[in-house]
């Protein structure tokens, strides 16, 4: 990937990477034995407690809607 992103990044980019992230969270998700539509890409650690809380949030918001 790494020589073909360098080649022609808007190409990369636009056309093929989408793709090949899917591909990569399919073959994670049959290593972890989950789906790889359940998997998600994050930046780090904190990211992920940042997009848990934020979620949890909402959801308990929804709860207290009448």
């Amino acid at each position: 990937w790494q020589r073909e992103l360098e080649k022609q990044p808007g190409e990369f980019i636009a056309r093929r990477l989408t793709d090949l992230r899917k591909d990569a969270r399919a073959a994670l998700g049959a290593y972890v034995n989950a789906r790889g539509d359940d998997l998600v890409y994050v930046a780090n650690a904190t990211a992920e407690v940042s997009i848990r809380n934020t979620i949890s949030m909402a959801r308990e918001r929804m709860r207290n809607v009448p």
